[in-house]
């Protein structure tokens, strides 16, 4: 008899239900044998009533404040059950394939080295292309979603990945818990790619899983707020990834491309914003460090390795198709990559 390893499925939520209850009643459909779902809410008014009244079969974890989705995951699994070997997290904002935890479970189970894995996600109002085949990231720990708004390929092979979408990926356990689960500090963005890039560096590996398949409501949205927290998040995960020695080689690219985000935060009007975020780094540098040295602690992949795995361009479409990032930014890039860090 085949055996199905207990999944406890986590969905984040916060301050509303009308994107919930789709997703549930998508869940609904899972073929799944062994799953139990676990909601945190933050600040939804009448959500216990709601669960109990709608959804009886789903706990509940309901949250007084707005801690942010990074420090939320790490709620789902300190109550998640102890003998679920693999935890689920998904979007809110997304529905599922019947088969998609049937799928992501094959792919994760098939090697003990696998740490996460990622379903195909499909943009929900065009579900025929992507939102993300995989993610990606660069060396400076610039990230995106691969295969943005591309037609579906019918490609069903597994591929490893820089990190995993938070929309809809599996982990295991044992490989969140060895690296400490998520990083709070980041309160929303980028926290997913901070997760998956250190249970990489912990020696696990991060896969793409086409056959598991869900669609996403997803939206990149460019404001403010946004800006901010991706460019402190990514400096935060910069300033981890790597020995102390190699910051010197890193220097010249880091130093072109923050001189790129100066200049397109002045035109768009959210200097204030880079700049609280380079504030931030400041203010908590110490605290870096001392998450970096944590990180040397179980760290198993050298900064060769890292190099090899990461991209050198970045090739999002809203970012790469601007002339200077086409022209300029991305051969610079590139080349350093291959060139001087690449040994």
């Amino acid at each position: 008899m085949q055996k199905y390893p207990k999944v406890n499925v986590i969905i984040l939520n916060a301050f509303q239900t009308s994107n919930l209850e789709e997703c549930l009643n998508s869940l609904r459909k899972t073929e799944y044998p062994d799953y139990k779902i676990i909601v945190v809410d933050c600040l939804t008014k009448g959500i216990k009533e709601y669960i109990n009244n709608k959804f009886p079969e789903v706990q509940l974890i309901a949250l007084d404040e707005d801690i942010g989705p990074a420090a939320m995951h790490n709620v789902g699994m300190q109550n998640s059950d102890p003998d679920a070997e693999y935890l689920a997290f998904l979007d809110n904002d997304i529905s599922v394939d019947k088969d998609w935890l049937n799928e992501l479970v094959r792919c994760i189970t098939s090697n003990t080295c696998n740490g996460a894995v990622q379903s195909k996600i499909m943009l929900y109002d065009k579900p025929e292309y992507f939102n993300t085949k995989g993610n990606k990231a660069n060396y400076l720990a610039v990230g995106w979603p691969d295969g943005y708004n591309e037609h579906d390929d019918g490609d069903t092979r597994i591929k490893e990945i820089s990190f995993p979408s938070g929309a809809c990926m599996i982990m295991r356990r044992e490989a969140l818990e060895t690296v400490g689960g998520y990083d709070p500090d980041y309160f929303i963005y980028a926290d997913d790619m901070d997760a998956g890039l250190r249970i990489y560096l912990a020696g696990y590996r991060i896969l793409y899983c086409p056959r598991s398949v869900i669609y996403h409501k997803y939206k990149f949205l460019k404001n403010p707020r946004n800006f901010y927290y991706l460019s402190r998040n990514r400096i935060f995960t910069f300033l981890k990834l790597y020995d102390t020695r190699t910051y010197v080689r890193l220097l010249p690219p880091f130093l072109v491309y923050e001189s790129a985000m100066i200049g397109y935060a002045i035109q768009n009007g959210c200097l204030i914003h880079l700049l609280k975020a380079y504030a931030d780094i400041l203010q908590n540098f110490s605290d870096i460090r001392k998450k970096r040295s944590k990180i040397r602690s179980y760290k198993k992949v050298t900064d060769n390795e890292i190099f090899l795995k990461l991209e050198g361009a970045i090739h999002f479409p809203e970012i790469s198709s601007h002339p200077a990032v086409k022209y300029l930014l991305n051969p610079f890039l590139q080349g350093y990559r291959k060139w001087v860090l690449i040994e």
